[in-house]
């Protein structure tokens, strides 16, 4: 399942049921069939562009991956495009996505003109590729767990990590790359290869603080840590959970951390206190955690459901 919000009353959500939903949240939650002939899995939440008139969703249908460009609020679809959706422009104009060629091509969303198609010198992997915050940056891990940074546009290749990390991402600078590995997560700037450890522990979710200040941590010891990341080496453990820390999300305003765990539970834990402010039980362990733009609700998304949660 996954889920996103178009505006503080309406949310999409998808789930393992192929069926992809359109919510009034406004007063209450309620799903309404769209009649969007999508066979939607597994995909990563939706990202909206054009002032939330249209979506972007990863979708896999009939063996094929693929993502779809739909109309908002109706979710019509618009087009469907061949490749893994990657990310957009700063300003949501142009969207990038990685070819079944291996290719990454940046067009326009909403005249479909091709900008660029450019290969890259490295086969493409299953791993997600990514781009940083402003749309500069292009990162890719290979099947020996390299990463590789390049530049946009132009795709040429500026630095390698041959650490061995399982996962990666663009911090919210833009400039710096988080490593994760089986043991701590560091920070790489590939424009002077010099590398700061912050912190020794595996993560299985990360999630940045509105400001980019901060970073939460979500780990198999049941503990969520808090880390400042410019004092990264005394990280604020939040200790409540038994089981594994799977989704985090901060609030819009930054004052709660929402966390989910493999204890079917989500928890909200006040910043300023460092306190648990709220534990929720659910049947099934929520994946994904997301804030209504307002702060007021928590959307949670299960491999079965998604739920709107009164996060106040």
């Amino acid at each position: 399942t996954s889920h996103a919000f178009r505006s503080a009353t309406n949310l999409i959500s998808t789930a393992f049921d192929s069926q992809l939903l359109s919510w009034d949240l406004n007063p209450a939650p309620r799903p309404e069939p769209l009649g969007c002939d999508l066979a939607v899995i597994a995909v990563p939440k939706p990202q909206f562009a054009d002032r939330g008139r249209l979506a972007l969703i990863q979708t896999h249908t009939g063996g094929t991956n693929a993502f779809t460009l739909v109309r908002c609020p109706e979710l019509s679809m618009v087009r469907r495009i061949l490749g893994h959706f990657i990310g957009l422009t700063p300003d949501g104009g142009d969207m990038f996505y990685r070819s079944t060629r291996g290719s990454v091509i940046r067009e326009s969303i909403a005249t479909g003109r091709i900008h660029s198609d450019t290969p890259t010198p490295m086969e493409a992997t299953p791993y997600p590729d990514r781009i940083n915050a402003t749309a500069t940056l292009f990162g890719r891990k290979d099947a020996q767990d390299n990463v590789v940074i390049f530049t946009l546009p132009g795709l040429q290749p500026i630095a390698t990590n041959s650490r061995g990390t399982w996962a990666f991402d663009f911090a919210p600078d833009a400039k710096t790359v988080l490593l994760a590995t089986s043991s701590n997560i560091v920070a790489w700037d590939p424009a002077t290869h010099l590398e700061r450890p912050l912190i020794d522990t595996y993560s299985e979710e990360l999630a940045f603080s509105p400001g980019g200040t901060d970073m939460a941590i979500g780990s198999w010891d049941n503990m969520v840590r808090l880390v400042n990341l410019s004092s990264p080496a005394t990280p604020i453990l939040l200790n409540g959970h038994q089981g594994g820390v799977v989704a985090l999300d901060f609030s819009p305003d930054g004052k709660t951390l929402a966390s989910a765990a493999e204890d079917k539970t989500i928890r909200l834990w006040n910043l300023r206190t460092q306190r648990q402010v709220a534990c929720l039980r659910r049947q099934e362990t929520a994946y994904w955690l997301r804030f209504t733009p307002d702060g007021r609700g928590l959307m949670a998304g299960s491999t079965s459901q998604a739920e709107l949660l009164d996060a106040r």
